[in-house]
């Protein structure tokens, strides 16, 4: 098991300086799960029992307002460690991940990483950095996007999934027009309208789910004065 585990969630700098001991103990109790497209990883308000890793695919890190609708908090990508934020703070968690994509999932019991915790200050201060850091992700992301105008916000989700998840200017867009507008508070026509203008202006290419970014120089000078 601790071969296969340092294959996947352990190799991750996080675990650095943890002892064949720890490790082996944090092992005996990991496991995994495959994900289809669209299926709930964890809901809002289940138990927290797991330090959760996504290996492979994409999460949406979303949360129900008081009208049960959904918005969209965040986008996991591979590498990342999921519900930080939740799990040293509540019970249960504040907010729901679905997959994206076809996606695999990593498992460390949370028990045993306090533990750890208790005994390695400095794997805790690691652990810190890593929530401190997502939760400046999200943090900068909202106030990067809110600041923008209709235009700057598409082009700031463009070069998101091109620079950032996708590391390549063609890429399948996996989510719907009406997540984009969850994720950036856009409506559904809006977001539509300007996927519109973007291709009229041969800014980016639109091939069923397929997104070509054509003109990166004008999408990032939208992106920085939009």
């Amino acid at each position: 098991m601790i071969e296969s585990c340092r294959n996947c969630v352990f190799n991750s700098a996080l675990f650095e300086g943890l002892s064949v001991e720890e490790l082996n103990y944090l092992a005996g109790f990991a496991s995994n799960d495959s994900f289809k497209k669209g299926e709930i990883i964890f809901s809002q308000g289940d138990e927290i029992n797991f330090i959760t890793f996504l290996k492979q695919g994409l999460l949406k890190v979303f949360k129900k307002n008081d009208e049960d609708k959904d918005q969209i908090i965040s986008i996991a990508k591979p590498n990342d460690c999921v519900g930080l934020l939740s799990v040293f703070s509540n019970r249960y968690y504040q907010y729901s991940f679905s997959a994206l994509e076809d996606s695999v999932i990593y498992y460390v019991e949370l028990s045993r990483v306090k533990y750890i915790l208790q005994n390695n200050g400095a794997f805790g201060v690691r652990l810190l950095g890593r929530i401190s850091k997502t939760a400046d992700t999200i943090i900068n992301n909202a106030y990067d996007i809110n600041k923008k105008n209709i235009r700057g916000r598409i082009a700031f989700i463009l070069l998101e999934f091109a620079d950032n998840i996708y590391k390549n200017d063609q890429f399948d867009l996996p989510v719907s027009r009406k997540e984009i507008g969850e994720l950036i508070g856009m409506t559904t026509e809006n977001v539509i309208r300007m996927f519109s203008e973007f291709r009229r202006d041969d800014i980016i290419a639109i091939n069923g789910k397929t997104i070509t970014i054509m003109n990166k120089p004008m999408l990032k000078t939208i992106e920085k004065y939009g």
